[in-house]
């Protein structure tokens, strides 16, 4: 069986103001935090080496190189790709060095915005001002990276979007998010939203796309793009509605075959001191929910047939929203330029599955 192994390192420098992830801002707790995944690695019954291996945060970065090598010892090795988040502050040929002597073969480094108007905004502006540097030492060193973008600031202009995209463009991938406010975040509890309107929203996503796929980058998920092969394998997993994954550190969630989630706790003392998972049993209507959502996201979209299969039924599709979809060859998905609805569009074909005789 192929799976992957997500591990989530929960500590950051600061927290920006936009994140709502499990992390902590006091310096890493390093040792106990390699206990506990090797103790989670001894009681697993996992079989073989995982295809792909990501390491996400937080700041995987912020462990340094001492403490990233220490964890790739402890990890099983990936077959097929290994990815490390970085910060562009935390780049250097030592940190670059280190992941290669570990296998590591794809890095992913969070710009944000290089302009310096958004980056304060986005509680950023030392990324912006380290990122070339940052990008020259990884283009050197790896033939696969990618960077992530946020679009949908309030005050960022369409100029000051096209030149982050321009200089985004030149990274065999980018991930481009559009800023959503989270209640819990220190955005989602300012008095001043600090995103744009849907309007705006939608005009900034169009560029997007529009400055991407001409630079070459294909837009392969709503929010991704790459150069041919350069595609992330390890998220595709989370995209395929039969993705298989393991995940550790907290708050991280993992899915087994039959479609079960083990969610870690979103505690960071308690995780280090071995709070079991959860595990959580995917109802019918979760299965259809996340074959329409995750699938749909993408540019290949769903193949009915496996869907029938599996849960025994397939989304009618209302009159009023046909002219968004393409059916062809047995699967559905949603038309280039309908994909920045594609939430609201899969929520519309859940529906139907609740509202099934």
């Amino acid at each position: 069986m192929s799976w992957g192994l997500y591990v989530h390192v929960p500590w950051c420098r600061f927290r920006c103001p936009y994140c709502a992830f499990v992390l902590q801002t006091s310096a890493p707790q390093v040792d106990t935090f390699l206990e506990q995944i090797r103790l989670r690695l001894a009681a697993s019954d996992l079989v073989g080496s995982p295809e792909t291996l990501y390491i996400g945060g937080g700041t995987p970065s912020r462990l340094g190189p001492d403490g990233l090598g220490r964890l790739l010892d402890v990890l099983p090795r990936a077959t097929d790709e290994t990815t490390v988040e970085l910060n562009p502050e935390d780049v250097d040929d030592v940190l670059l060095d280190t992941l290669l002597d570990h296998g590591v073969d794809r890095v992913s480094l969070g710009v944000q915005s290089f302009d310096p108007a958004t980056a304060r905004r986005l509680g950023r502006a030392r990324s912006a001002t380290t990122a070339p540097a940052a990008i020259e030492r990884i283009s050197r060193r790896f033939r696969s990276w990618s960077l992530d973008l946020i679009f949908g600031v309030d005050g960022q202009t369409p100029d000051a979007l096209k030149r982050d995209l321009e200089r985004a463009s030149l990274a065999p991938h980018v991930s481009a998010y559009g800023l959503t406010i989270e209640t819990e975040t220190r955005f989602g509890r300012a008095r001043r939203n600090p995103a744009v309107d849907p309007d705006a929203w939608r005009v900034a996503y169009d560029t997007v796309v529009s400055t991407l796929e001409a630079a070459g980058l294909a837009r392969y998920e709503v929010s991704n793009f790459a150069r041919h092969g350069h595609e992330s394998r390890h998220n595709r997993r989370y995209w395929h509605p039969r993705g298989v994954w393991v995940g550790w550190g907290p708050g991280a969630h993992g899915r087994r075959a039959d479609g079960t989630l083990v969610i870690e706790s979103d505690d960071v003392e308690a995780w280090l001191n071995g709070a079991p998972p959860t595990l959580e049993a995917p109802t019918p209507e979760h299965l259809a929910t996340d074959w329409l959502h995750a699938g749909l996201r993408t540019r290949e979209g769903i193949d009915l047939s496996a869907m029938r299969r599996a849960l025994g039924w397939t989304p009618t599709l209302p009159s009023a929203l046909a002219d968004h979809f393409v059916y062809a060859d047995g699967r559905l998905s949603v038309r280039p330029e309908s994909l920045a609805l594609v939430d609201g569009l899969a929520a519309r074909l859940v529906l139907s599955y609740n509202s099934r005789s």
